[in-house]
């Protein structure tokens, strides 16, 4: 609501209440408190007259209103041209490659001058052969208990 309206508010208002208003000194106060706070910061020192603070709350009303449309406009023409009204989105990549489970070799990443390059390159490394598991003597078949071969190929039933 704005400081004009409230005041009108404030004065049809007063009129179920003439004990705590019946005076200019007593209604100077009364008026202040239903103030914004921010408002009544910028206002400042106290007022004894009630048209002396309207006054002065009508005229810093307005600077604050002229104080934020500049803050706002200068926002505004600050602000990156935009295509959308949509944020934009944030895209990160790894910095290092992603090794996969079939030990392919990771494609080459370009981020910074080729000098860089050449220092973080990371050697190829050969592909490793898992040799399938033979059977062993000390481990037994789960089965049948006997040694030679794995549960998974036991002819027991």
């Amino acid at each position: 609501m704005s400081v004009l309206g409230y005041v009108q508010a404030f004065i049809r208002l007063s009129q179920y209440s003439p004990e705590d208003v019946n005076t200019d000194p007593r209604r100077a106060p009364r008026l202040l408190g239903g103030f914004d706070p921010t408002l009544v910061a910028h206002l400042g020192r106290r007022y004894d007259s009630f048209t002396e603070l309207v006054d002065a709350a009508i005229d810093m009303e307005h600077c604050l209103r002229e104080a934020h449309e500049d803050q706002r406009r200068k926002r505004l023409a600050s602000a990156p041209p935009s295509s959308s009204s949509q944020r934009q989105q944030v895209v990160h990549r790894p910095l290092l490659p992603i090794y996969h489970n079939d030990m392919r070799q990771p494609q080459e990443q370009h981020y910074g001058t080729q000098q860089h390059l050449s220092s973080c390159r990371i050697p190829p490394h050969p592909p490793v052969s898992v040799p399938p598991a033979k059977p062993s003597a000390k481990y037994p078949c789960y089965k049948c208990g006997k040694t030679g071969h794995f549960s998974k190929n036991c002819l027991a039933l």
